[in-house]
C-alpha cells in the first residue's frame, strides 16, 4: 500500500476469487453484483435495502449474488468482503450467510474490522503478499462454512 493509501485508510486487496475493500462507499445507489458480498461497517452502521422491499441495518450485512440492493454507511467508508460464486461449493453462501447474520455476527464484524486493522498499519505491500491474502481470506471462508455445517447437523 502507498503511503497515500495509508493515511487514507483505504485499502484493497484483489484475488481472482476474492476480493477485501476498505475505503469509500460513494452515494447510495442500486447495485446488482454477481458475486457474494459481506459489508462491515468500520464507524456506525450499515443500512441495506434491496429491491424487494427487506431493509436491515446492522454493523455487518450479508448480500447474496445477483440480488438488486442498496447500500448506505453513516460513515463515509465501509469494508466489504466479494467473494466469487464459482470459487466455492454449492450450498456455502446460504451457510455462511446464515451464520454471519446469526447471533456471532457482532463478533465476525469484530474480527473483519480487526483483520482490516492489522493491514492498514503496514505501510508497505511487500510483507502483503496477494497469495498470502487469498489464502487468509479463503481458509477464513472454509471455517466459517465448516462450522456453519457442523451448527447446522446438530
Amino acid at each position: 500500500m502507498d503511503d497515500k493509501g495509508h493515511v487514507s485508510g483505504h485499502l484493497m486487496l484483489i484475488t481472482p476469487e476474492r476480493v477485501f475493500y476498505a475505503g469509500l462507499l460513494g452515494r447510495p445507489r442500486e447495485r446488482c453484483p454477481g458475486a457474494f458480498h459481506v459489508y462491515v461497517a468500520i464507524n456506525g452502521g450499515l443500512r441495506l435495502t434491496v429491491d424487494d422491499g427487506f431493509e436491515r441495518r446492522d454493523e455487518l450485512v450479508v448480500v447474496p449474488p445477483n440480488v438488486r440492493h442498496t447500500i448506505a454507511s453513516d460513515y463515509r467508508s465501509a469494508i466489504c468482503l466479494v467473494i466469487e460464486p464459482e470459487s466455492v461449493p454449492a450450498g456455502a453462501f446460504e451457510q455462511l450467510a446464515a451464520r454471519l447474520s446469526g447471533p456471532e455476527a457482532p463478533l465476525f464484524a469484530s474480527r473483519i474490522r480487526e483483520a482490516y486493522s492489522q493491514l492498514q498499519q503496514r505501510r508497505s505491500s511487500d510483507d502483503v503478499s496477494s497469495a498470502r491474502s487469498a489464502r487468509s481470506i479463503r481458509a477464513w471462508c472454509a471455517r466459517s462454512c465448516r462450522s456453519a455445517n457442523s451448527a447446522a447437523s446438530r
